[in-house]
């Protein structure tokens, strides 16, 4: 099903603006007012890989976005809905320091060889002949170093990411802070302009993101633990009282917990 109400993403919309169209369609008639809004707001991640995560950028970036987080809720409480509405404020990411200086040219060392990459940074795959992949693997792995390399069958069960055809025959995952890349990359990468990324393992507490909920469904004045983000679905299921989609990951038991109990 498509939404209602639609906007196309322009990245340069003020996020004011963004705010002021949400309050409008809450005070839409009750039949024609969406019941489900969501908003994107991309400052700390741009910020995040401009500048690095740790950075006084970043502290300004957040400083912004809480403000706008409270023109929302100001505009709630001006239209009478505050205490009506249920916000969850979630990333779908983190972020982690990366220096230039810790970058791994691939190509450099499989000069002489034949291959095709895709994507870079946090992870690369690689594609190339049959009679070269062996061969091409042993040389990575011979250097590895900052890295691992893996063959598409090697591939760990936790990153769920080995049974597609999409995927290429050979996998590298760089460490934490470290990026492993091709000439083609270095041609836009600037050491003033690389100071962050994402991607990386999840299971570092540096890839974790936020979640933050408010509302008549949330306890109030709640802490707990890490979340699983695919769980959130669930949630949203629960609180819409709608059936959720079979064969999901996402489990409501390991978050219902945190919804107000009558």
């Amino acid at each position: 099903r498509r939404p209602n109400y639609f906007l196309h993403y322009e990245h340069e919309i003020p996020y004011d603006v963004r705010v002021h169209s949400v309050l409008d369609w809450l005070q839409l008639p009750y039949k024609e007012r969406p019941h489900f809004i969501t908003m994107y707001f991309d400052l700390t991640d741009g910020v995040g890989h401009w500048s690095g995560p740790n950075s006084p950028e970043m502290d300004m970036a957040i400083s912004s976005l809480d403000s706008t987080l409270g023109k929302l809720l100001s505009g709630l409480k001006e239209i009478q809905m505050r205490d009506s509405v249920n916000i969850i404020l979630v990333s779908d990411h983190g972020m982690t320091e990366v220096y230039f200086e810790n970058i791994i040219n691939v190509e450099e060392m499989l000069e002489g060889y034949q291959f095709v990459s895709s994507n870079n940074g946090p992870a690369m795959m690689i594609s190339a002949d049959d009679y070269d992949i062996e061969k091409i693997y042993s040389l990575l792995k011979k250097n590895e170093n900052h890295y691992k390399v893996y063959l598409k069958k090697d591939i760990p069960l936790f990153y769920h990411f080995s049974k597609s055809p999409m995927i290429s025959e050979i996998l590298l995952v760089a460490e934490m802070g470290w990026a492993v890349v091709t000439n083609k990359d270095l041609k836009w990468m600037k050491p003033e302009k690389y100071k962050g990324n994402h991607g990386y393992d999840n299971h570092h507490l540096d890839m974790h993101g936020v979640f933050v909920a408010a509302g008549p469904q949330f306890k109030n004045d709640y802490k707990t633990g890490a979340l699983n983000c695919l769980d959130v679905y669930s949630l949203l299921c629960k609180i819409f009282n709608i059936i959720p989609n079979n064969n999901i990951d996402g489990k409501l038991e390991r978050i219902e917990f945190i919804l107000y109990e009558d």
